[in-house]
């Protein structure tokens, strides 16, 4: 990621022309967001520190990103206030993605830096050759697949859209006694001159209810690299310590440096036969974090939502609203996405829900027949052991319901 070039994406979005350095407009109008940073008394940084932080030859890490900190918050203020030039107001998304996933690069030590090191502020690890190359050769192999992602994960968007999202529900049985787990995964296709890779952000919130953690927020954010056969979601996991249903300020103002503290990996697949199948709904396996920070694994069902470029909006976690269910409620739960999606705006859905929710029967019995078949879907028993079962006596046709619910979890005899 280049800074000149992200700084002059920030400047396009509020002039709606390229960046003109020196005391231009630019910085003149982040002088007035820092001013008020100042008057609510909330931390901010000085415009030469900005100029310098961002420069090629200056990129040590926590100054690096208290810049990018100031950026995506000066961007966000100004996208609050209407000030987003009009043709370039839907890369507003983009940009403070791009801020928020900042690259930190470890600076070189100066000559005379000192050999001692505080114990209270531990040198950073700077990551082994080896360890980097090895990574570089995954990313390099991922690269030279030509599977084409966009038809795949990006299959209703707009072929002149470039810079497109593409949004999907994601089920899977939680821990908690078989119950329902719906999250939200955003793909994001590259950016050119900004970031090079297909990216992802995966968010997991807690239930309504108090039974279901109602207050664990968290999200997995990383890279989609593609195999032989399949599609690989690999990403970090982090917890942010903030109510995002009642308080998304605060969660803003904490999810940066939650993305510091990774808890964990994330990772998802699906295979390249089940997409092309059906683009629309398709199963994979996934290995993560539970609630309680111990590794899980088990199947997952994408239900496509749509694209960006189609759907005519921009969607958030917070319109789909990720949470824990029962079983008997995740009918009404989809059909309440659809409608407050559709309230919102929405021109066009993923081509299994478009078809589905434009049928009659759809507020009723057709939302329920999908949430069924999303349910069959996961349920975590090997196919051979789900086959044998269904051979065997009535007593045993009624329990094979409940038999595959709950992710697979570690023992954990050191758990309470």
């Amino acid at each position: 990621m280049d800074p000149g070039t992200l700084l002059g994406e920030i400047h396009m979005l509020r002039f709606g022309q390229s960046v003109t350095y020196g005391n231009g407009p630019f910085f003149q109008d982040l002088c007035v967001y820092q001013k008020s940073l100042a008057r609510a008394r909330k931390d901010t940084v000085s415009i030469p520190a900005i100029r310098s932080w961002l420069a090629s030859e200056r990129r040590s890490v926590p100054k690096r990103a208290d810049a990018m900190r100031f950026l995506s918050g000066y961007v966000r203020w100004i996208a609050s206030k209407g000030l987003v030039a009009h043709p370039n107001a839907a890369r507003t998304e983009t940009i403070i993605r791009i801020l928020e996933r900042y690259d930190p690069v470890e600076a070189e030590p100066s000559a005379n830096a000192t050999t001692e090191q505080s114990a209270s502020e531990p040198a950073p690890a700077r990551l082994d050759p080896i360890i980097s190359a090895t990574f570089q050769s995954i990313v390099a192999a991922s690269n030279r697949n030509p599977r084409p992602v966009a038809n795949d994960l990006f299959h209703n968007s707009d072929s002149r859209q470039e810079a497109d999202h593409s949004y999907f529900l994601l089920y899977r049985y939680s821990t908690n006694e078989g119950t329902m787990l719906k999250s939200f995964l955003v793909c994001q296709k590259p950016e050119k001159g900004l970031i090079e890779s297909y990216g992802f952000n995966h968010f997991v919130w807690g239930g309504v209810k108090h039974e279901f953690r109602q207050n664990i927020f968290r999200e997995c954010e990383g890279l989609l690299l593609r195999f032989e056969k399949s599609y690989y979601f690999l990403g970090y996991n982090y917890v942010v310590p903030a109510d995002k249903r009642h308080d998304p300020e605060l969660y803003r103002e904490l999810r940066l440096t939650s993305k510091e503290r990774p808890n964990g990996l994330g990772l998802i697949a699906a295979e390249f036969d089940d997409i092309h199948l059906r683009p629309g709904l398709f199963g994979g396996i996934t290995m993560t974090l539970a609630a309680a920070n111990q590794p899980i694994a088990a199947r997952v069902a994408f239900l496509h939502l749509g694209t960006r470029s189609r759907m005519g909006m921009e969607v958030r976690d917070t319109d789909v609203e990720p949470s824990e269910l029962r079983i008997k409620d995740m009918a009404t739960d989809l059909r309440g996405v659809v409608e407050r999606l559709k309230a919102k705006g929405c021109k066009q859905f993923g081509i299994e829900l478009e078809l589905r929710s434009r049928r009659n029967d759809w507020s009723k019995a057709g939302c329920s027949a999908l949430s069924k078949e999303i349910r069959d879907m996961i349920q975590n028993l090997p196919n051979w052991e789900t086959e044998n079962a269904k051979k065997n006596s009535k007593a045993q046709k009624r329990d094979i319901g409940s038999l595959g619910r709950g992710a697979l979890e570690t023992f954990g005899h050191l758990r309470d």
